[in-house]
Parts: structure tokens; sequence; C-alpha cells
């Protein structure tokens, strides 16, 4: 199920994110790129992150995750003026952060997972879409 849910967000994400600015098939068209750089980004830094974390082996939540946390984060500047690499850049950052927060947050899936007791402890910050865990 959470699989066809990432393809699906593959195919629609971008112009989700492109779906107000009707008027401007310019714009869409800057939108739509961004988007799809910075879901790339995220998905290959969080390829990476996760092998890194669990030394060697993929978890596929935490890829599943920063493929949501890059086209969640590029979705709020996406429309701005910026470089192809910009989007990159920002996809590459939201997917470590997400695969960070989300092998921290995740009982027992990783090294670096917290006590059960303060995984309920752990919150999403929604707007830039950047998965903590709150200490508190």
């Amino acid at each position: 199920g959470a699989m066809i849910g990432t393809i699906v967000l593959w195919l629609f994400w971008p112009s989700f994110n492109a779906a107000l600015l009707y008027n401007d098939v310019t714009i869409q068209g800057r939108v739509i790129g961004n988007t799809y750089l910075a879901i790339s980004a995220s998905c290959v830094t969080a390829f990476a992150t996760t092998t890194l974390i669990h030394r060697g082996k993929m978890e596929m939540i935490e890829i599943q995750n920063a493929t949501l946390a890059g086209g969640v984060i590029i979705g709020t500047i996406c429309t701005f003026l910026i470089d192809p690499w910009v989007a990159v850049l920002i996809g590459g950052i939201g997917g470590v952060i997400s695969t960070m927060g989300t092998a921290i947050c995740t009982p027992s899936s990783s090294p670096l997972a917290l006590p059960t007791a303060q995984v309920y402890r752990c919150c999403t910050v929604s707007p830039v879409c950047l998965e903590h865990c709150s200490l508190l």
C-alpha cells in the first residue's frame, strides 16, 4: 500500500504544486521541474543516509518519508525563481533530515533509535517538513 502511495506521489505531487498557477505556463513548468528535482534529490540522499545509518541496509519507510519531505519542502518555495541546483540542495537537505528523524523516532529500527517512552514525544514541523524529536 505505501509503495503505491509513493508512486502516486511521484506522478501527481509536481502537478499538485503547480495547480494553482493555471494562468502562467512558464511558472508551472518551473514549479514542476523544481519539484521533480527536489523529490529526486531527497530520494538519493535518503538512500545514502539510510544505508549509512543501518550499516548497509535500507529501510523503505525512511525512503518513502524522505520522498514526501522533498515534495513538501520545495512546495513552499517552488514558485520562486531559483536555480535548479537550489531545488536539488533543498530536496537533499529535506531527505537527510527526514531520514534521520525517522531513524531516531522509530523504535529499534536503527542504532540511533530513542527509547520507546521518548518515541511518543516525536513530532514533525509541518511547514518545512523537518522531522525531529523533542526530548522534553
